[in-house]
């Protein structure tokens, strides 16, 4: 058993086999519920697949990976899509991807590879994903004032399938 020390003062057990995952809110910015700047999206002009901020591609709750349950926040975006943001200083990006389950029912469905980069250099590539390899948590350091951009593409060429979840997206600037 884990004790958790509760913000009123309280105190709860928890059995260590149930801890996925311990994220200390204080100094953190949620950037997923801030505006993003978008300046790549899929061809087929038909469709309106504009990143979705707490939403899927599709409009549903964000499922990345086939076992991480509903996160209330992230953004739901069709590959290939390019997510901008202008970071004041060097810090810290918290962020956890995965490929929605929505696209489980797919006959098909795509691979989606998800990438920081930061001034058009990358700092983290999770590889090629599928809603299958669940998700995938990074710790990011930036190291200074530029641009930040969450790069999402296809892993294949696929026509369609290609849904990705940014989650998290937690940003802590460095302390001097």
């Amino acid at each position: 058993m884990m004790p958790v020390q509760l913000p009123w003062d309280a105190t709860w057990s928890l059995p260590t086999s149930s801890i996925v995952r311990l994220i200390r809110r204080a100094d953190l910015e949620e950037l997923a519920t801030q505006p993003w700047a978008f300046d790549q999206l899929p061809q087929a002009e038909a469709l309106s697949h504009t990143p979705r901020a707490g939403k899927s591609i599709e409009g549903r709750p964000l499922r990345p990976g086939y076992s991480a349950g509903v996160m209330p926040q992230g953004i739901g975006v069709l590959a290939p899509t390019v997510l901008s943001r202008e970071i004041s200083g060097p810090g810290t990006l918290l962020v956890s991807v995965g490929v929605d389950q929505e696209v489980a029912s797919f006959r098909n469905p795509q691979p989606v590879r998800f990438q920081v980069l930061f001034n058009s250099s990358v700092l983290m590539d999770a590889g090629s994903m599928t809603w299958k390899d669940g998700t995938q948590s990074f710790l990011v350091e930036v190291p200074a004032a530029g641009t930040v951009q969450l790069q999402t593409k296809p892993a294949e060429v696929l026509p369609y399938g290609g849904h990705g979840d940014w989650c998290v997206l937690a940003w802590r600037p460095a302390r001097d």
